[in-house]
């Protein structure tokens, strides 16, 4: 469902991020507050776009909703590893709930 080269890249920015924020010293508890935030902002921005093009039907001169949309997903990647969620585990265990109703 997530293949490895998302899941290599993911790690990849991870340890990139470590290292570039060491000097922060933060706590496993301020990396995912941080990691939150951040997943926070980029959704924000993508719900922009989204309002942008398809409510006021018009794009921004800085829109570009794909890549938006990649920001939400890397971001909840990385917080999903920070609070030791196998996200692919997740995704399989909540299809099949899904699956489950009666309306699907």
């Amino acid at each position: 469902m997530i293949d490895n080269e998302f899941t290599k890249e993911i790690n990849i920015i991870d340890e990139n991020l470590k290292k570039h924020f060491s000097y922060l010293n933060q706590s496993k508890l301020e990396d995912i507050l941080s990691r939150l935030s951040k997943l926070t902002e980029e959704i924000w921005e993508l719900n922009s776009d989204v309002l942008n093009i398809y409510y006021k039907r018009r794009e921004t001169k800085d829109s570009n909703i794909e890549l938006e949309f990649a920001d939400v997903m890397i971001c909840l990647a990385l917080l999903a590893k920070s609070v030791d969620v196998d996200l692919e585990k997740a995704l399989i265990n909540k299809f099949n709930i899904i699956k489950q109703r009666w309306w699907i």
